[in-house]
């Protein structure tokens, strides 16, 4: 799936992120094997649920909000804790102003997340007697739009979802539920985008709204203050999130510099102090460097520039160094596809250098596997410029895709890559790298 990399800029359309699992036909093991992943006391807060469906929904609930900040943020699943305001509203400790809302309706489970207040209602669009509802809560516009814009009484119904979970979206925005009635906001109109406006009358305050189905038999309306935005709906696959959570758990440490002369040499000296896989990760190296002593340009902030180290690694140098490029490689390729590698490991978009990948290693005189593997990785991500001696050669990836990509997510992908790609047999590995192979492409 392509990554999106929608931003607001002005008045351009910003996109909502919301992602969703449909756990119909997920059996309940699956839920259950994702509980490790949760705090002991959320655990046992879904052990008090008596039925199944409920545990699901919250248990799903939390993996959508912790896969977000780990792929995010670069954050281990043990260090996303998921606290509340004194309304009850749920937010990721230590990120108060990243928002997110959760809903959930029969089989769905959904989160929209925003950087500014956001509220998300799902509806199951089940065929009921909805009109004591409206002639109870509904005030003028809103009676008018259900009842008076189509004479198809399916059409109605759907009409009455989209204003109800317009109304449950907004107290999802606000915190505060409908308990506290329904008098004081209501849809006042329709925007020229086709959007609800929704007036807090004890507030003045207005708020904008838009609906779409998730499926034929489900309608959604998500709540915020701008104006003009999409709405994109990602699912989220199970499996993959588990898989993600336990390659993480492979590394014990996840460590972050603002400044190192080479993340592999700063690597190789923590190797005595840190027992087990870890990860180094620089916004900046002074002293950046590839295979046969090529300096590697490592500006500040633009690039990724990343050590991962594998203790007692069994499998062969070869068959590493073709998993590390092709993880770089399957990462570029969800945003252009026009990526190849040059033999062995450099990565090439656009026919110029992106990324150069230098492996060091330190063979065990005990056995037959290597005491570790230091793996450096330098991308080139959102680079504007280069110096004139590799302008012809280099290139980054806002330069060949004209966007501007957030380097945490690409960091996650590599690092997702790689641990499924030294899980996959040695010959499908094998036929990948070649496939994805350019020979004697030159000096770059």
């Amino acid at each position: 799936m392509e990554i999106n990399y929608e931003k607001s800029r002005g008045s351009q359309m910003k996109s909502i992120l919301i992602r969703y699992i449909r756990f119909d036909n997920l059996e309940n093991r699956d839920a259950h094997n994702l509980s490790k992943y949760l705090s002991q006391e959320k655990v046992e807060k879904l052990n008090r649920f008596k039925v199944d469906a409920d545990y699901n929904r919250s248990l799903y609930a939390e993996i959508i909000v912790k896969q977000f900040f780990a792929t995010k943020f670069g954050l281990h699943h043990s260090k996303i804790n998921i606290v509340y305001d004194r309304n009850g509203k749920p937010y990721v400790k230590n990120f108060p102003d990243v928002h997110f809302s959760i809903s959930h309706s029969g089989d769905y489970v959904l989160v929209a997340f925003n950087k500014g207040p956001i509220g998300i209602d799902v509806e199951k669009s089940n065929d009921f007697d909805y009109k004591g509802i409206v002639d109870r809560y509904f005030e003028n516009f809103e009676k008018n739009y259900v009842f008076k814009r189509s004479d198809d009484y399916f059409d109605k119904l759907q009409r009455f979802y989209q204003i109800w979970t317009a109304k449950e979206s907004y107290t999802k925005l606000k915190g505060v539920g409908l308990s506290s009635g329904l008098d004081y906001f209501c849809v006042e109109d329709l925007s020229d985008k086709n959007m609800f406006i929704l007036r807090d009358k004890v507030l003045s305050e207005r708020y904008f709204v838009k609906s779409c189905e998730v499926d034929r038999n489900y309608i959604l309306s998500v709540c915020c203050s701008d104006d003009n935005f999409d709405i994109f709906l990602e699912p989220l696959n199970i499996l993959k999130v588990k898989s993600f959570f336990e390659i993480f758990d492979n590394y014990v440490e996840l460590i972050h510099k603002d400044k190192t002369s080479s993340t592999n040499d700063d690597a190789k000296k923590m190797l005595k102090n840190i027992n087990g896989n870890f990860i180094l990760i620089a916004d900046e190296q002074t002293k950046g460097r590839g295979r046969v002593k090529k300096n590697f340009y490592s500006p500040k902030d633009v690039g990724i520039y990343m050590t991962i180290v594998l203790r007692d690694f069994k499998e062969s140098m070869p068959f590493l160094s073709m998993s590390v490029a092709l993880s770089v490689l399957k990462t570029i390729k969800k945003i252009s596809k026009n990526a190849y590698i040059k033999e062995p490991n450099d990565i090439l978009l656009g026919g110029k250098k992106v990324c150069g990948i230098l492996i060091e290693s330190s063979v065990s005189t005990q056995k037959s596997i290597f005491e570790y593997v230091v793996i450096g990785i330098g991308l080139n991500v959102n680079n504007e410029r280069f110096s004139p001696e590799i302008q012809d050669i280099a290139t980054s990836v806002k330069l060949e895709t004209g966007r501007e990509i957030d380097k945490n997510i690409l960091i996650n992908i590599i690092i997702l890559e790689l641990g499924l790609l030294l899980k996959t047999p040695k010959d499908i590995v094998q036929k990948e790298y070649q496939d994805n192979l350019i020979k004697n492409y030159g000096d770059v």
